[in-house]
């Protein structure tokens, strides 16, 4: 004989369980993404990889543990999603070279004033970026291969600015020079970005982008006026035309 209250017991335990599961699905739900992965990425911006942990975002972003967890499985899924997220929006916000006209000189001073801006919109992303590189020790392994991609695709984006340059004043240089400028101003950035957290009152990140922007400009006329020496019969000299340019700078 089947027990009538051992039947009504089940069903009142699956109910509620079947309850608990709705609750808990409604609850992942109503989590938003974006805000655990702008809790991460202030966080890592200010503490770094190995500081961000999954209580700090937990607090943050105000969700619990297991729907940052439902959402990206792991802290080093969530903070690659982060970091990557950030990467696009850096790379949609970068000027358009080609809307800046002018000579060369005045086209890469009006993009240095719009890069300082971009730097200025971008910092979170940017620290992150140099914090990242700096904990290579305790950072995760795909986190570092994401940042190196990342200076990839940032010395392929400027490779692309300066053949622009290059061609738009009938200018040819060679690929290895073309990657040897845009590795400069790559680290010329770099650098104004360290002097800008390092000492803030005493750094002007545009003044700095400008006057690496007309470094690069020398440097480009430097292999400009080379080939105009070589095309009218004279010889080349010992020292290459980049080194040229860059002892004019000095004595200037």
């Amino acid at each position: 004989m089947r027990h009538r209250g051992g039947d009504s017991m089940k069903k009142s335990t699956n109910a509620k369980e079947s309850k608990k599961v709705k609750a808990g699905s409604s609850k992942r739900n109503t989590v938003n993404p974006d805000k655990i992965l702008d809790a991460a990425m202030e966080l890592m911006s200010e503490f770094g990889y190995a500081g961000t942990s999954i209580s700090r975002i937990c607090e943050k972003s105000g969700f619990p543990a297991t729907s940052i967890y439902w959402h990206f499985g792991s802290k080093e899924r969530l903070l690659t999603a982060a970091i990557e997220r950030s990467f696009v929006r850096w790379l949609d916000a970068l000027p358009d070279a080609e809307k800046v006209k002018g000579p060369l000189i005045d086209r890469l001073d009006k993009l240095a004033v719009l890069d300082a801006s971009h730097f200025e919109d971008q910092m979170e992303f940017l620290r992150l970026m140099l914090i990242a590189g700096l904990e290579r020790r305790s950072a995760d392994p795909e986190i570092m291969k994401m940042v190196g991609r990342i200076r990839t695709h940032a010395r392929e984006f400027l490779i692309s600015r300066i053949v622009g340059f290059t061609k738009s004043c009938g200018i040819e240089i060679s690929i290895e020079k073309t990657e040897s400028l845009a590795k400069f101003w790559m680290a010329c950035s770099d650098g104004a970005f360290i002097a800008s957290q390092v000492e803030p009152d005493e750094t002007s990140v545009q003044e700095i982008l400008i006057m690496s922007g007309r470094v690069i400009v020398a440097l480009i006329e430097g292999e400009k006026d080379a080939g105009k020496t070589l095309a009218s019969g004279g010889t080349e000299s010992n020292v290459t035309p980049l080194k040229t340019a860059a002892v004019r700078g000095k004595k200037a």
